[in-house]
């Protein structure tokens, strides 16, 4: 954020002294707000751009890079002897994260999420999610529909998600769900397919 600041002062200071040299009288609205306006440039490029860019094996910034589109499997406690195929949809900036997770039969969105680099139990993605899961009618209302996992008796609900990522550039963790749903599992990304 300083360098930003000391950036900015300087873009302004640099557009005062062109348009002195050029003999030109800015307009009251220019002036004023230059020092602001490169600010929220310079912002709106380092968020979306900058902090990502490596330096020495690492972001600019220092906070790791989970965006993009990633495939793997979850094991659910609901079902421990099967793994259900996932896609994993990042959307990051420097100060946003958004997770949504996608199986045959269930999507979940993220609702507050936190990023930790500093090495420790807390390091890693850790997110907050409500899940819907994806029925269609069926004539027991228990039994899994073909082809989408999720049976009837699954309702929404939220859970806890953490998930790591790793030096080779895969993405692990676990989950839990709410007391109502009382499930839990881990996740296994294998990589990225999308930036």
């Amino acid at each position: 954020m300083l360098f930003l600041a000391v950036a900015a002062i300087l873009l302004a200071w640099g557009l005062g002294r062109l348009l002195h040299g050029l003999d030109v009288t800015p307009p009251w609205w220019l002036d004023t707000p230059a020092v602001v306006g490169f600010y929220g440039i310079l912002w709106q490029l380092y968020d979306r751009r900058l902090w990502r860019l490596r330096v020495g094996g690492q972001t600019l910034s220092g906070i790791p890079d989970y965006n993009g589109t990633w495939t793997g499997w979850v094991h659910s406690s609901h079902d421990g002897t099967r793994r259900y195929a996932a896609r994993l949809t990042i959307r990051q900036t420097s100060s946003r994260i958004l997770v949504e997770l996608r199986t045959d039969g269930s999507r979940s969105v993220s609702h507050m999420a936190m990023l930790c680099a500093a090495p420790g139990s807390a390091q890693g993605l850790q997110y907050i999610y409500a899940n819907w899961p994806i029925h269609m009618p069926l004539p027991a209302p228990t039994a899994p529909q073909p082809g989408h996992p999720a049976v009837l008796s699954m309702h929404p609900h939220q859970g806890v998600s953490r998930l790591l990522l790793r030096a080779d550039g895969t993405l692990e963790g676990d989950y839990q769900t709410d007391r109502h749903r009382g499930t839990h599992g881990t996740l296994s990304f294998g990589g990225k397919v999308a930036p």
